[in-house]
């Protein structure tokens, strides 16, 4: 850059008006430079000076907006593990009555906070309060990463953001449970947006979609092998959590996803296996279970178009033969018990089609299979709430029209 030289960019233009210092060609710490700044609908100079003399005026025409004149209500400490989070009071009991409430001292707050004293002059956080007595509110059954990314969803609204912004599945849950529990709304709604693309409430097509249009891994195929598969943790908390805050048209989808796992995996989890506050309440265990019998059922009907009739063509008994051949196969060559409980997905999917084709089978009754079984799959849709016994789809949209709306 030179002195004089212009800098087009759009219609704006740049010009640098301070020349270098006489040491060389190039700027050095104590030049100044100033810039002319011009466009069609504005001009600023850097040397214009400022205004010294600012007259004084007595506000008679000028009145307090009471929702925003706050007073100063300073910062709050909040705990959780052992690990403390600063932020301004102010900013917390605007979004959160829950917060507002315990803050405040009602003997109606919801039991989410504990309200202590910090005394003493030895700790770390009592020296960077020069010594003075703090009030901390611990957040009672929170881990100190979920605080963390709460608070910092709090204080940058661009940390936390609606679809389609890209988050990690873990992340998504943190927000979630503390937004619903503290009734941060916003960043509820934010949560469940994303939570949404993934576990769809609309229909078997989005379903279908789900990778595509999620914003978080949804690709479980390589943790099924693991002793213990986080992305089963994971599951499990998301069916918890949506269990305790109503978000119920988000469970159908997360019980059939969770179904897809090995008994044998779900039975030595931890949450599972061992009997503890961090178990799993029994109405959702009995849920898993009776959806694994239901997915099982569901799977030989979504397969039926191998076993039932069809019209007859110019070669039905080599159709047939095909047909009653890859049935076959799925129950007994095939042996993967997870791609057999997939009835929406991997338990029939496009290499079979192509492996009817290659085998002889007609187009008559290629064209049948795949009508039969395109509306089997649409129905077992249709079906899915009722296999954990959930209410059906249009209570859970309905449902789901209501808590989005605030």
């Amino acid at each position: 850059m030179v002195p004089g030289e212009d800098i087009q960019y759009q219609d704006w233009e740049f010009m640098v008006t301070t020349p270098p210092s006489s040491s060389g060609s190039h700027w050095t710490a104590s030049d100044s430079p100033s810039f002319a700044v011009t466009s069609p609908n504005l001009t600023f100079d850097s040397t214009a000076p400022m205004a010294d003399n600012i007259a004084p005026n007595e506000p008679t025409n000028v009145k307090i907006v009471e929702n925003w004149w706050s007073e100063n209500t300073g910062f709050v400490i909040l705990e959780a593990e052992g690990r403390l989070f600063k932020m301004l009071a102010t900013l917390f009991l605007r979004k959160s009555p829950v917060f507002k409430a315990a803050y405040d001292g009602s003997p109606t707050s919801p039991p989410v906070f504990c309200k202590k004293i910090y005394v003493g002059s030895g700790s770390e956080i009592i020296q960077k309060t020069q010594g003075k007595d703090i009030i901390v509110f611990e957040m009672l059954d929170v881990t100190a990463k979920e605080a963390e990314e709460f608070v910092h969803a709090l204080l940058d609204p661009e940390h936390f953001d609606r679809p389609p912004k890209k988050e990690k599945f873990e992340v998504i849950l943190a927000i979630f449970k503390l937004a619903s529990l503290y009734e941060v709304n916003y960043l509820r709604r934010n949560a469940l947006a994303h939570l949404e693309l993934a576990y769809p409430c609309t229909n078997i097509e989005d379903w279908d979609s789900r990778e595509q249009r999620s914003t978080f891994s949804v690709d479980r195929s390589a943790e099924f092998y693991q002793t213990i598969p986080h992305t089963l943790t994971n599951t499990f908390s998301l069916i918890e959590l949506c269990m305790a805050h109503r978000a119920f048209w988000i469970l159908p989808a997360a019980f059939y996803e969770c179904c897809l796992y090995n008994v044998d995996k779900i039975l030595e989890h931890p949450k599972w296996a061992e009997c503890n506050d961090d178990s799993l309440l029994p109405a959702i265990k009995n849920k898993i279970i009776t959806g694994f019998i239901s997915q099982k059922e569901e799977t030989s009907r979504v397969l039926s178009f191998l076993h039932v009739s069809l019209p007859q063509c110019n070669s039905s008994r080599k159709c047939n033969e095909i047909r009653q051949g890859e049935l076959a196969n799925i129950y007994i060559t095939r042996g993967n018990k997870r791609r057999d409980m997939d009835f929406l997905g991997t338990v029939w999917d496009k290499g079979d089609w192509d492996e009817f084709g290659e085998q002889g089978m007609c187009g008559q009754c290629l064209s049948m299979c795949r009508s039969y079984h395109n509306n089997f799959r649409v129905d077992a849709w249709e079906n899915l709430p009722s296999l954990y016994d959930l209410p059906d789809w249009d209570s859970l949209r309905e449902l789901r029209s209501h808590v989005m709306k605030y």
